[in-house]
């Protein structure tokens, strides 16, 4: 059933999305047009501060994007879940469980088609003339730009995860004894959430990771491969991160949200 309530999520969704990936895609053949030629070329002959104005234009459309998805998102599960259209959503022969986990599992969808399609703009960019001779230090190792996806994956879960988190603020502030005061106990769930937990845990884990990294130095000296293990455990972390903000909504959902169903 949870297929059931993601795909119609999507089908709600969808028209705003295409807008905004039309709208990135045209910007992105627009900026290899501007950015075809070298960057010493493109300095003589006068078309820099084009090349520099498409590169910005480009930034800020992602950014704008980005933070668009994001309240987009929480706006959705807000309304598509403790709105008038919840009602309509459990009339249907699900459990709560299953309507949240279908609508926190459609931003997924939206936000791996972000992924490719960052990931195919980077791709055709980094073999454009005007990046090719900056790009060529990150394409000498196998590690490099192993680091540098792992980071950005990182980044990207990261990013869901705040997300997740914020879903799980405001599923905690619809709890039945703050319900007459939903939104102002959502964001102090939200505060509470990750401006003390999240900077403690931080903190717990940056202390562990140092003390190990101060006892292996002390010895022989950190291993190259110990430093890029770490580096790809990273994505892992913000993995788990997410997996636990959906695991507490869904707990929410199921066992303390009781008037959703």
């Amino acid at each position: 059933m949870w297929r059931r309530v993601c795909k119609e999520e999507l089908r709600q969704q969808k028209p705003v999305y295409l807008v905004i990936f039309g709208l990135l895609a045209v910007s992105g053949v627009f900026g290899l047009l501007v950015n075809r030629e070298p960057a010493a070329v493109s300095s003589m002959n006068g078309s820099h501060w084009l090349n520099l104005f498409s590169m910005m234009g480009i930034y800020v459309l992602w950014v704008g994007s980005l933070i668009f998805f994001t309240v987009y998102t929480i706006y959705r599960f807000s309304k598509s879940v403790f709105g008038r259209e919840g009602a309509f959503w459990m009339t249907l022969p699900a459990s709560p469980r299953q309507v949240l986990f279908g609508k926190l599992a459609a931003p997924l969808v939206w936000l791996a088609g972000m992924a490719l399609l960052a990931a195919a703009g980077g791709m055709l960019f980094m073999a454009a003339p005007l990046f090719s001779e900056g790009i060529s230090f990150f394409s000498r190792t196998w590690e490099s730009g192993a680091m540098i996806a792992c980071m950005l994956a990182a980044q990207f879960l990261f990013w869901m995860g705040t997300i997740y988190g914020i879903c799980f603020a405001v599923a905690a502030g619809h709890l039945p004894r703050f319900r007459r005061y939903a939104f102002w106990a959502a964001v102090g769930f939200a505060l509470l959430l990750f401006f003390v937990a999240e900077p403690l845990a931080a903190l717990l884990l940056q202390g562990m990771l140092g003390l190990a990294a101060v006892g292996l130095y002390a010895i022989d000296g950190i291993p190259a491969g110990l430093f890029y293990a770490a580096v790809a455990m990273v994505p892992v972390v913000m993995l788990l991160r997410m997996g636990l903000y959906v695991g507490l909504t869904l707990y929410l959902g199921e066992k303390k949200l009781d008037y959703l169903s």
